[in-house]
């Protein structure tokens, strides 16, 4: 797998390509004139109609800017055409520029596409990046509340919210009901808990509902799953909730 630059410096060097720099990233453009015997005719697209007919157009269509339609070369001719080629590419200037304009704009942070072929010190350019945590140091404990848990019909409804104090990003709350574990995303809106604690933004709240369970007691558990390893935190302490064997 060949990172970036390594495949502009290929493509400027077999095209006597120019590269730029333009809105932050690389801009490399170079022209190819091919030319080519054609010999066999084009067959005319099908143009199914359309099934909405416009039955009134209320403004005339401006003719500034209209070029006269060209028809190709006859088949069998010889036909030349010319190229302009625009590869965009980012490096490691970029994505850390990118990067810096996320932090100084209080966002949660970024996302590289097409991991692989990046160079490898851009990892440690982003690394000089250090936002300031509005809720303390690293590796903080999840937080959150449980303010419902209730049986409906044969089933049990759920609902609170969790956080991460580091950041503002939603983050997952598993939900264990008798060893069988589901985990949801809390990110309903919650203004009370961005008013309770600043920094940390609106969506942390969750809502859910298990599948349908058996007449009887069913044990139902929440944590909240840590990050890098770290071990999970219990939202609250595990319930017994009771379904009822029939339904009046």
């Amino acid at each position: 797998m060949k990172d970036a630059a390594t495949l502009a410096a290929q493509v400027i060097a077999a095209n006597g390509a120019v590269l730029t720099r333009e809105r932050g990233e690389n801009k490399v453009v170079w022209t190819e004139r091919v030319t080519g015997s054609r010999s066999a005719p084009i067959p005319p697209p099908t143009f199914p109609p359309p099934s909405v007919v416009v039955g009134q157009i209320e403004e005339p269509g401006s003719a500034v800017g209209l070029e006269r339609a060209a028809r190709l070369t006859p088949p069998g001719s010889t036909v030349s055409c010319t190229l302009r080629h625009t590869m965009w590419y980012p490096d490691n200037a970029s994505v850390v520029q990118r990067a810096q304009a996320a932090v100084d704009a209080g966002w949660s942070g970024i996302v590289i596409w097409a991991l692989g072929y990046e160079d490898a010190t851009l990892w440690s350019a982003l690394a000089a990046i250090a936002p300031q945590r509005a809720n303390g140091p690293l590796l903080l404990d999840p937080i959150g509340s449980v303010d419902e848990m209730v049986v409906l019909g044969t089933r049990v409804r759920v609902s609170g919210w969790a956080a991460d104090p580091e950041f503002d990003l939603p983050i997952p709350v598993a939900i264990t009901v008798d060893g069988v574990v589901t985990t949801l995303l809390a990110r309903l809106d919650r203004l009370d808990v961005a008013n309770a604690y600043p920094g940390m933004g609106p969506f942390h709240g969750f809502t859910a509902t298990s599948a349908a369970l058996t007449p009887g007691n069913h044990t139902v558990c929440m944590t909240l799953p840590g990050w890098v390893g770290q071990p999970a935190t219990p939202l609250g302490t595990c319930q017994t909730m009771s379904v009822p064997s029939s339904l009046s």
